[in-house]
């Protein structure tokens, strides 16, 4: 496993990754439905790059499931977690890498964090639908 981690930090620094990453969620920071602030992004980005090397190194799904979950539970929109999933992407695309191997890898990190952050998505909207429906209920009993 160290070996793979090595064979993309030979390519990729981690650092040149979270710039990547951080501009990609800049450019859709205001799609998140303003739940998250511009502050945070380079926070959000050092994160996500974090949690992608530790996958490397364990290739624990759980671990990538649980980032996707915290990313919507900390109010990410669809359209940020696409551009960030891009841009980790896009880098580990490189020409003549010799990292490519890695790719499969990068695959079912993508897609443990997706359906990590869709079913906390999920979960967040259920809970929004639900004191909607406590604070419609009490308006109605307050007429009555």
């Amino acid at each position: 496993m160290e070996n793979k981690r090595s064979l993309l930090t030979d390519e990729l620094d981690e650092n040149t990754l979270r710039t990547e990453v951080a501009q990609a969620l800049r450019r859709t920071i205001f799609d998140s439905g303003l739940r998250v602030s511009p502050r945070r992004v380079n926070q959000i980005a050092a994160e996500f790059v974090t949690a992608f090397y530790r996958f490397i190194e364990s290739e624990q799904k759980e671990n990538a499931y649980q980032h996707g979950q915290t990313l919507a539970q900390v109010g990410m929109g669809p359209s940020s977690i696409l551009m960030m999933v891009s841009a980790l992407a896009g880098a580990c695309q490189i020409s003549d890498n010799p990292g490519r191997e890695l790719l499969p890898l990068v695959n079912h990190y993508m897609h443990a964090l997706l359906l990590g952050y869709m079913e906390g998505r999920e979960a967040y909207i259920r809970q929004e639908q639900e004191r909607t429906m406590r604070a419609f209920k009490r308006t109605q009993n307050q007429k009555e």
